[in-house]
């Protein structure tokens, strides 16, 4: 008491058995309602494999284009590290507008749909392949570990692909 201290930040992950009873790794469906920044390395929620987090990931991410750099939404799935997806929604939050994103990997079957109040975006990629992966992680881009600067409101994880109508309604 009475000193200033520094400390760690909090780091929210999900591994072992409390990552292993709810994942599916064949197929699934991802969503956050977070509140876009103006950095690129913005991750709301990523799954990816222990160690080798640039190889083995799942994502939703952002894009660096866009009248503010890093708010794009975007789907990142690599495996092995080989890009499969990185689909973006062309839909231009400003800083701490309210973003909805859901995303959906299934082998050669990927989407996304991102809305900023009524105005939600979609978009599909239908080749690819799922990583495997070991942990999820809230809050911090994968690729750099860089931690999220903005409010994360809500993650919810569905352990099925959910339909591109389903996405949509999530995310208006």
């Amino acid at each position: 008491s009475g000193s200033t201290v520094t400390r760690s930040v909090d780091e929210a992950t999900i591994t072992g058995t409390n990552f292993t009873d709810w994942y599916n790794s064949s197929e699934g469906t991802i969503f956050a309602k977070y509140s876009a920044g103006t950095y690129v390395s913005e991750v709301p929620f990523s799954i990816s494999k222990t160690g080798d987090e640039i190889n083995q990931v799942i994502s939703i991410s952002s894009s660096s284009t866009g009248p503010i750099s890093g708010v794009i939404p975007t789907i990142i799935v690599t495996d092995d590290g080989v890009t499969q997806t990185g689909v973006t929604i062309p839909i231009y939050p400003v800083d701490g507008d309210v973003i909805k994103t859901a995303i959906v990997y299934k082998e050669n079957d990927f989407a996304i749909a991102s809305g900023i109040g009524g105005d939600v975006g979609f978009a599909s990629d239908s080749s690819g392949t799922i990583p495997t992966v070991d942990f999820a992680r809230i809050g911090k881009y994968p690729y750099y570990g860089i931690w999220q600067n903005r409010p994360i409101a809500r993650i919810m994880y569905y352990p099925e692909r959910l339909s591109n109508a389903q996405l949509q309604n999530l995310t208006s």
